[in-house]
């Protein structure tokens, strides 16, 4: 509100109280408008952090309260881990790491390995007295109290942020597992998600426990467990460095393991006698049930399928080999089920809750959308496809039958995915083939590496010396998907190009964020022992530089080089 007492001329209400809005001025320059348009000055919201928004108008404001605003002393950090000498010196090093809550993971030749979760967490007063008042922690608050920063009453050894936070000893961690191994790929550290509630796990001292409400929903890390467990039944001691590095460059989908018996049951109940009509004219098609075939035997991989694509193993210009070729079929007709799943239950439901026609309901993420999806179906036996909130995300009109509106939508789903195949949308992939030996996955999941100053730059075409691998398709060929090992997460929402309903856009699977380094370490007495690979250059200099992408190639094909470590 407008506020001459204040030196910004305004002023926030907390708790009907007026607080100055502080100005703190700044100069930004940059080339293009002179620095017009860019603010003097800064609007600090007391307590709460920088104005981010501020509509002048309505004298709406967005301001952030961000660990990051404080002074921090990350280099501290970094400087001592570089110096630790065991494992007591490092886990003191990470007391200087006081914001970003990064993954650590230490390991030493005497044959320590431990993992720690570090930064430091601001406790809420609400989550501290063990309830929450006004919107759960993952909501914007609305800055009138109830739900403050706890102010420092109690410092923790290296704190820097002057409100109370999470003790390090209960910060997720673990040192020397008896099982001799761990697993982190960005999965919930605790495991205080798993039962899809954040907010039910309290403190040893009371409150309760809160680090996030959403995580890479364990995709990832249960896929590299699954391999670890295999390569340990076989009664090995320990996985080799060859091993580990196989398990990194793992591109089988962990959520098509659970989700493809699911389109088989829908395909073999819509064959029995006495199918429901709907549910049986979908199963008869004979497009739905060649893709339920190929599904039916896919080993949940997703190579390229192709002579110009990159996979693990075939760099391009090697022909793929016939198991390559029908797992790259079933995972376009999958991934492409998916996203139509998704659609079909998830999505369409909540737009059917909307208050404003013209605007859909806040979608959830991609990894929040299939954890649901899942639940759903865990629990169809005794909740039919309903929710906790008791809304039932199987709707088809006309079918009486929980589980058969529930297969109508799977099988559904599929015909969509080949419909659109085949289409106009996607003729640059498929040329609008209906033949499903065409649906190679390599034409849809494709990456751009992106440069700030755009073409020439980015990669493909790096000035014309790395083209893209399919004519008419940005971006080059190459394997994994959707929480791979292998990092190569794509949206799992088609984008739509143009007005209501528009184009279905034939990039809507491609991906631009992966490995900028994969690495993997033996820690060995005398000498470690290390491979890594980046996927750009050491070079800057586009025109003709040799060195500009000198490693894109090793990164695509999952190669790597060794690294010169020091030792004594």
């Amino acid at each position: 509100m407008p506020d001459a007492t204040s030196p910004s001329g305004l002023s926030s209400l907390y708790k009907g109280e007026r607080e100055h809005v502080i100005p703190i001025p700044e100069v930004f320059r940059f080339n293009g408008d002179g620095g017009t348009k860019t603010p003097g000055v800064t609007l600090i919201v007391p307590r709460h952090g920088p104005i981010f928004e501020f509509d002048p108008d309505t004298l709406e404001a967005f301001s952030v309260q961000y660990v990051g605003s404080y002074a921090t002393r990350e280099l501290d950090a970094f400087l001592k881990i570089n110096r630790a000498s065991n494992l007591g010196e490092f886990a003191a090093a990470l007391q200087f790491f006081d914001v970003g809550s990064q993954n650590f993971v230490y390991g030493d030749d005497k044959g320590n390995i431990a993992y720690f979760t570090a930064g430091e967490m601001p406790l809420r007063e609400d989550l501290q007295a063990g309830t929450v008042t006004g919107a759960p922690p993952w909501f914007i608050r609305d800055g009138q109290g109830g739900n403050e920063w706890l102010p420092r009453q109690n410092p923790q050894p290296r704190q820097s942020l002057p409100y109370e936070i999470l003790p390090f000893s209960e910060m997720p961690k673990i040192v020397n597992p008896p099982a001799g191994w761990f697993v982190n790929a960005n999965n919930d550290p605790a495991g205080l998600t798993l039962d899809n509630n954040p907010l039910n796990t309290m403190r040893p001292g009371g409150g309760l426990l809160y680090l996030a409400y959403s995580w890479d929903r364990g995709f990832r890390a249960g896929r590299i467990t699954q391999r670890l467990q295999e390569y340990l039944s076989r009664g090995n001691r320990k996985i080799s460095f060859d091993e580990m590095q196989a398990i990194q460059a793992d591109v089988v989908l962990r959520d098509a393991e659970y989700f493809t018996p699911w389109i088989v049951q829908a395909f073999k109940r819509g064959k029995a006698n006495g199918a429901n009509a709907t549910l049986a004219a979908l199963a008869t098609d004979s497009g739905v049930a060649e893709a339920v075939g190929r599904l039916k035997t896919w080993d949940f991989s997703t190579p390229t399928g192709l002579e110009e694509g990159w996979d693990a193993g075939k760099p391009a210009g090697e022909r793929p080999r016939r198991a390559s070729v029908d797992a790259s079929v079933a995972a376009s007709i999958y991934s492409v089920w998916r996203s139509y799943f998704i659609a079909n239950t998830i999505d369409s439901t909540l737009d059917s809750y909307s208050l404003d026609p013209n605007k859909p309901f806040p979608k959830p993420g991609d990894d929040d959308a299939l954890a649901a999806l899942k639940n759903l179906l865990d629990r169809f036996a005794t909740r039919g496809g309903k929710g906790a909130s008791g809304v039932d995300f199987f709707v088809v009109p006309g079918v009486a039958n929980a589980a058969d509106r529930r297969d109508v939508l799977i099988l559904q789903s599929v015909k969509q995915a080949l419909e659109l195949m085949a289409s106009e949308d996607f003729k640059e992939a498929f040329n609008k083939s209906e033949n499903q030996e065409d649906y190679r996955w390599g034409k849809l999941h494709r990456i751009v590496f992106g440069h700030l100053l755009g073409e020439p730059f980015s990669i493909p075409p790096a000035g014309g010396a790395f083209p893209p691998s399919l004519p008419g398709l940005n971006g080059i060929s190459t394997d994994g998907g959707f929480q791979t090992v292998d990092a190569a997460t794509h949206s799992l929402r088609i984008q739509r190009i143009g007005a209501d309903p528009g184009v279905a856009n034939v990039d809507s699977f491609m991906f631009d964020s992966g490995p900028v380094r994969r690495f993997v370490g033996e820690t060995r007495p005398l000498r470690p022992r290390a491979e890594s690979i980046w996927p750009g250059g050491t070079s800057g200099v586009l025109d003709g530089n040799p060195y500009y992408f000198q490693f894109l190639e090793k990164w695509l094909a999952n190669e790597a080089i060794p690294l010169h470590l020091g030792g004594r």
